[in-house]
């Protein structure tokens, strides 16, 4: 099972994103969410879960300014409405990269490669 907490400054993408999840509640488990950088590296640090849904532009910070500043390297999902930054979330060892709005079928295959990951 893995953990989760939805980061996103949309609160739409965030609705949209638990409501995708629900179709996954045996691999995925949200234990939070985070509207901004500061927040978000907050609870990350909190409740240390094993894969982040993380949007790329935040009010205050990047995306990966929030991964830069961890102390632990959880896996990661990009879900973003940016497609310039792909190659550079896969730089930083994402599982994959949902543009937004995203579809439920481009949604179910990013959860199939997350699940071949198994529980980290």
């Amino acid at each position: 099972m893995f953990t989760t907490i939805i980061i996103d400054d949309e609160n739409p993408a965030r609705l949209r994103l638990r409501k995708l999840l629900e179709a996954h509640t045996k691999t995925v488990q949200i234990v939070g969410e985070a509207d901004c950088g500061k927040d978000a590296i907050e609870r990350i640090e909190a409740m240390r879960p094993n894969l982040l849904f993380l949007d790329i532009q935040l009010p205050d910070m990047s995306g990966f300014d929030i991964l830069k500043n961890l102390t632990y390297r959880p896996l990661v999902i990009f879900s973003t409405a940016y497609e310039q930054y792909a190659l550079q979330a896969f730089e930083s060892y994402s599982i994959d990269y949902l543009v937004k709005p995203f579809a439920a079928d481009r949604f179910a295959k990013a959860m199939q490669k997350l699940e071949k990951f198994g529980d980290t």
